[in-house]
């Protein structure tokens, strides 16, 4: 609820209220839960990502997403490759190499930090 709740900007409320308990015991099993629940989180975050950034809005976090993710998945990638050739043929790589992967590793990653502060920013807030 509170993913949708997000994605329309409405303005939430948090309200501390005391937890009662009288005789009954939990039905919520600790490993069901954390074996269930992060799936689901994820779906929601990748749903919220994509309806907020790509379908209701395009900005900048939209244009960071779509340059920083993909230069950040491959540029690892590349860099776990060099990293294991190095490794099994004993050679080190030279820091030109490790700066061509490098650099994309940097920037993508700021990015999407930058992303990531464009979405905390965005939180509607009671006028």
């Amino acid at each position: 609820m509170l993913i949708n709740l997000n994605i329309v900007n409405a303005v939430v409320k948090d309200i501390s209220m005391p937890a009662r308990y009288g005789q009954e015991t939990s039905s919520l099993k600790l490993r069901k839960a954390l074996y269930h629940f992060p799936p689901k989180l994820m779906r929601g975050l990748a749903k919220r990502i994509f309806l907020k950034y790509f379908i209701y809005d395009f900005n900048m976090a939209s244009l960071y997403l779509l340059l920083g993710l993909p230069m950040f998945v491959i540029s690892t990638c590349i860099g776990i490759v060099e990293w294991l050739d190095s490794f099994m043929s004993g050679t080190p790589k030279s820091a030109g190499t490790i700066m061509i992967i490098a650099l994309p590793i940097i920037i993508s990653f700021q990015m999407l930090l930058q992303a990531v502060q464009i979405d905390i920013g965005s939180v509607p807030r009671k006028r």
